[in-house]
């Protein structure tokens, strides 16, 4: 077993496995594991929020930078990353959250896999010869797991262990739907955030926020469709809960310690 699975992949099957002890349910589990995991990664969401709060501060300095080298964008970027440091912001410090997250989806995506494996804790090969006629190829565990019964994978009347088919309409579409336009939700509320603590100065920035927000669900819808629908409930709701925290930080985080200087004064 390499690393990632030692560190990732099997910590987050037990989670899963103990919250599933106490629900009983495979998509309650998946919610509350997502809810966890947004819980744990709070710090950096405060820590993002913080430093947008004083980049709105720096709204001023910025314009004034994008006026005086409006024809020049080389030097209208270089005096804003000074800017930048000089306060210690850091402009993509958004993008943590989203980065620290990747490795949880993989390894949950792993989990989904092989529900045999980390959750179950059983031996693949062990179980396979108590249902010979399982072929060992693709979503091997995952019918090995319903010929167990160990795992009740219906969640609302949808079977969160398929694949969604794009050919043919079903209600499989429905989580994969909503987890793109959580998707959508999370960028465009990221991008007003963006736009207006920036104060328009960072142009840049501001463009690739907009890409994102175009980009992102595009790629979710994609991905959901190539994947079990488990993965697309745990997108929606880690989506869902961004957007929730980032409203509630936008309103109670403030930088008022912020001393900005301007002209050799001070405000």
């Amino acid at each position: 077993m390499g690393i990632f699975d030692t560190l990732i992949t099997q910590p987050l099957g037990y989670i899963i496995k103990l919250i599933y002890s106490f629900t009983g349910n495979y998509g309650v589990s998946i919610i509350l594991f997502t809810i966890i995991t947004r819980i744990i990664l709070l710090p950096l969401s405060i820590k993002q929020q913080k430093s947008l709060s004083k980049t709105q501060k720096l709204s001023p300095l910025l314009e004034e930078l994008k006026k005086k080298y409006k024809n020049d964008k080389d030097k209208l970027n270089q005096e804003t990353v000074k800017l930048y440091q000089k306060y210690k912001i850091n402009p993509m410090g958004g993008c943590l959250p989203l980065i620290i997250q990747l490795p949880i989806l993989f390894g949950l995506i792993q989990v989904i896999y092989k529900p045999v494996s980390y959750i179950m804790g059983l031996n693949v090969d062990e179980v396979l010869t108590r249902f010979p006629d399982v072929s060992p190829t693709g979503l091997v565990q995952i019918e090995l797991a319903k010929r167990l019964g160990e795992i009740n994978f219906n969640f609302m009347g949808i079977d969160l262990s398929a694949i969604p088919n794009y050919t043919v309409i079903s209600v499989l579409w429905i989580i994969p739907l909503l987890a793109a336009f959580a998707t959508y939700l999370t960028g465009k509320v990221s991008a007003n955030s963006q736009a207006t603590n920036s104060g328009g100065a960072n142009d840049q920035a501001q463009q690739m926020s907009k890409s994102m927000t175009t980009i992102f669900p595009i790629m979710t819808l994609f991905f959901t469709f190539t994947m079990p629908v488990a993965a697309s409930l745990y997108w929606f709701t880690s989506s869902i809960v961004q957007v929730i925290q980032q409203y509630v930080l936008t309103k109670v985080i403030r930088s008022d310690d912020l001393i900005i200087e301007e002209g050799g004064k001070k405000r």
